[in-house]
């Protein structure tokens, strides 16, 4: 046997178990001796079916990475030449079918430069933004030459949202709908810039509507809700009024009593 740190058939090659074994072996006469779990010259891969850096982990090759792989040390899909994809999936950027066969799908040529080819047959997976058979056209809510997202914040949104990633319209607080010009329900409070409070602006008699403006209760009137509505008075407008009676024709009913016409 070698002495400590020797190798080889004269015993005269250094080992360094740390260094030469990746600190996942030990040094013997005919090389790195590997600990279980570890494989390779320099104990620098899991053995097939094992992952994690104590290559302690089990991994299937054949469902994780579609038998078209070995696992890594950190759990990745290590493709077989053609293969690519995080789980092996696709062919790399030339292949098709098998991703051995006669290439007969190009990213370039099939997919227009702007997507790649599917190990399942001859179709294209598209980039972001392009759509279509061969990634030669945009997808919705994208335009223009390289298929970026057509939304401008200040005419599309109507300067009450901004663009999302996907073109279309992300509304602010108080905003909805697709162009974001519908303001959202509430009861009282600021609406879409507008506000209304039900106590001060319809004087508790009504309810603020989405626009800001007032919906008076019944026996209410006036842009303020402020009024009896006709033949109505008192501080409730419960009472009952009638103009020619009450005010002698010389006026209308409000929730006071008689407002007298001029003069």
């Amino acid at each position: 046997m070698c002495a400590a740190g020797q190798q080889g058939a004269e015993c005269g090659d250094s080992c360094d178990s740390e260094h030469d074994c990746s600190g996942n072996g030990h040094c013997t006469d005919s090389g790195c001796e590997c600990f279980e779990g570890f494989a390779g010259e320099s104990c620098d891969m899991c053995e097939i079916g094992l992952m994690g850096e104590e290559c302690d982990k089990t991994c299937d090759a054949e469902t994780d990475c579609h038998d078209n792989g070995r696992c890594g040390n950190d759990g990745e899909c290590i493709c077989l030449p053609g293969y690519a994809g995080e789980n092996c999936e696709l062919c790399d950027a030339d292949g098709y079918g098998s991703c051995g066969e006669e290439v007969v799908c190009t990213w370039e040529e099939t997919c227009s430069g702007h997507g790649r080819c599917s190990g399942e047959g001859m179709e294209c997976v598209c980039d972001a933004g392009f759509a279509g058979e061969n990634c030669n056209t945009c997808a919705d809510g994208f335009e223009g030459p390289m298929c970026e997202a057509s939304c401008d914040a200040a005419t599309d949104c109507g300067g009450n949202g901004k663009c999302g990633a996907d073109g279309t319209c992300e509304c602010f607080e108080g905003f909805s709908g697709e162009l974001c010009d519908i303001c959202a329900a509430a009861s009282d409070g600021a609406l879409c810039g507008v506000e209304c409070d039900a106590t001060e602006t319809c004087s508790s008699n009504g309810r603020c509507l989405e626009d800001g403006s007032c919906a008076c209760f019944e026996g209410h009137t006036g842009e303020s809700c402020d009024m009896c509505a006709d033949g109505l008075r008192g501080e409730g407008c419960e009472e009952t009024c009638d103009p020619g009676r009450d005010c002698s024709s010389h006026g209308r009913c409000t929730a006071d009593g008689c407002e007298c016409f001029e003069g």
